[in-house]
């Protein structure tokens, strides 16, 4: 009965019966586990190695991450892969002015397109 509930907690899913929680107890409640933190997985990892026999500790870094998460484990993992030394290469003076050229032309039109806008808002011609 609803008096005699002095120092009652309702701890298991057949307290909560239907559902509803006990606003009147002050303590944590997880009617239907709502809201209840789960158990931690294990967090075991099993040892690979290589082919050479040496260990793989990629695994161990990427415990407790996203599986969105790129982990980079070696330093080869940080360099780019199959780019040639020509693509790589700095340009020469001639794509150097070619990109400069067309660079200044973008700029001068983005930048007169809102010069001449800003010159209409204040009634200038």
């Amino acid at each position: 009965p609803y008096g005699e509930r002095k120092g009652w907690k309702p701890r298991s899913q057949d307290d909560f019966a239907d559902g509803g929680a006990f606003p009147e107890v002050h303590v944590a409640q997880y009617p239907l586990d709502m809201g209840r933190k789960g158990k931690a997985g294990s967090q075991v990892v099993a040892l690979t190695t290589d082919g050479a026999g040496t260990v793989k500790y990629d695994a161990i870094a990427r415990v407790g991450q996203r599986d969105s998460t790129k982990v980079y484990t070696s330093l080869s993992d940080l360099r780019e892969h199959g780019a040639s030394a020509a693509e790589l290469a700095r340009p020469d003076d001639e794509q150097l002015a070619a990109t400069t050229a067309a660079t200044k032309e973008a700029l001068d039109s983005a930048l007169g397109a809102q010069q001449a806008a800003s010159g209409r808002m204040r009634g200038l011609p």
